[in-house]
């Protein structure tokens, strides 16, 4: 992520998809005429973690 801080740094092969999606996210938010909005909707994310195991339930 250091090609995001300095344009100078080459982007390594398999990171370029993660600068393809930032950039699109930017021009995403170049369009948006109110940034609360964005602010709004990230306030309601949760990060949720969920593990599955072959052969394990939660019915005991």
């Amino acid at each position: 992520m250091d090609h995001v801080l300095d344009p100078e740094v080459e982007v390594i092969v398999g990171s370029r998809r993660i600068v393809d999606i930032l950039n699109l996210f930017r021009s995403h938010l170049a369009g948006i005429g109110n940034p609360n909005m964005v602010w709004h909707g990230t306030a309601r994310l949760q990060v949720v973690s969920v593990s599955l195991t072959q052969a394990s339930t939660n019915s005991s």
